[in-house]
């Protein structure tokens, strides 16, 4: 890492660049939803975020209470 007296070092640069987004706070976060404006700090999370939150197909419901979910994940949590 490259930020004044910070000692740490990477061998993937992908996680480099997620370090350095540490020492930025408004490189934080640039992955924004374009449905609500949460902004995540990784691509991955924010994928989550629309697939779990905003997905307007459900794969998964709830046997006992019909709540729906886009990931079996959540429901198995749920129950």
């Amino acid at each position: 890492c490259i930020y004044p007296g910070c000692m740490k070092s990477f061998a993937r640069k992908y996680n480099l660049n997620v370090h350095t987004r540490t020492h930025y706070p408004e490189l934080a976060r640039p992955f924004k939803c374009p449905e609500c404006s949460k902004a995540f700090g990784r691509k991955h999370d924010l994928r989550r975020h629309l697939a779990t939150v905003h997905q307007t197909t459900t794969l998964y419901r709830c046997s006992e209470c019909s709540k729906p979910f886009a990931r079996r994940d959540s429901l198995v949590k749920h129950e």
